[in-house]
């Protein structure tokens, strides 16, 4: 509980730095010189540019080089848990840990420390993390996860690839309960397929997102419930007094 509520606060100060940035978006990429300053692989018209953009701006990443992000490349365990302790601060914590995959000096070695400490991660074995293997689908969602505590939802999800019992299962029901991720049109999600960058940045986007419309509710003294609009980049917040919904554009939820 005490971590959620320190995200709360400290992710909606991220968002009231970072994202009012690009609020008002441009009507064209000739127009747009925001993400040109960062890298030059993620356009305009990308389903995921404004998550990409507000990873540069909030310093969850700096591109794989000076001019690109590269979406589609494999996101590996080390960057995976390193996205999710940058979002957290960058704390540093007392904490010894028996990893002999983990060296000192990399640019991970504190995030698996802290995500060992936090228990967000237990490693692939109880002497190694496996810095460099790529991460799935399923295991990303996991570490966002139990990033956010583990929450139990009652949710009724038909996913003919997610077996109960899995240590991924109730990750992606509270993923899909809040729109987090979604599964596609055959009823899958895809939780071995290898995790991408950009799959990586737009959930922690989408998961910000409710973190901070959440706050915005929750500073009104509303009981409220926040997920993720499907078809748009909004929040549906809805009222759980009066079972009131009201649709939040993303720009409006951060700012």
């Amino acid at each position: 509980m005490k971590r959620i509520l320190c995200l709360v606060l400290a992710l909606a100060l991220v968002f009231s730095l970072s994202v009012t940035a690009f609020a008002e978006e441009p009507e064209t990429l000739a127009e747009d010189n925001t993400m040109l300053n960062f890298c030059v692989d993620v356009t305009k018209d990308s389903k995921y540019y404004d998550a990409v953009l507000w990873a540069y701006l909030s310093g969850l990443t700096d591109g794989t080089d000076a001019v690109h992000f590269s979406p589609d490349h494999a996101v590996s365990r080390g960057q995976a848990v390193t996205f999710l302790w940058r979002l957290a601060g960058k704390p540093v914590v007392d904490y010894f840990m028996l990893m002999d995959d983990v060296p000192s000096g990399k640019f991970y070695t504190e995030a698996v420390r802290w995500a060992l400490s936090e228990g967000i991660t237990d490693g692939t074995s109880k002497t190694t993390f496996s810095p460099d293997k790529e991460c799935t689908v399923g295991e990303m969602i996991t570490l966002l996860w139990r990033f956010s505590g583990s929450p139990v939802v009652n949710y009724a999800m038909d996913m003919s690839d997610v077996p109960s019992g899995a240590f991924y299962t109730e990750a992606i029901r509270w993923a899909l309960s809040l729109g987090i991720a979604h599964a596609a049109a055959d009823h899958t999600f895809g939780p071995g397929k290898v995790c991408t960058r950009e799959k990586t940045v737009s959930s922690l986007y989408r998961f910000c997102t409710l973190i901070s419309a959440a706050a915005k509710a929750a500073s009104t003294g509303e009981d409220a419930v926040v997920r993720i609009d499907e078809e748009s980049p909004a929040v549906l917040v809805s009222n759980v007094a009066d079972e009131s919904n009201l649709v939040v554009s993303v720009a409006t939820a951060h700012a």
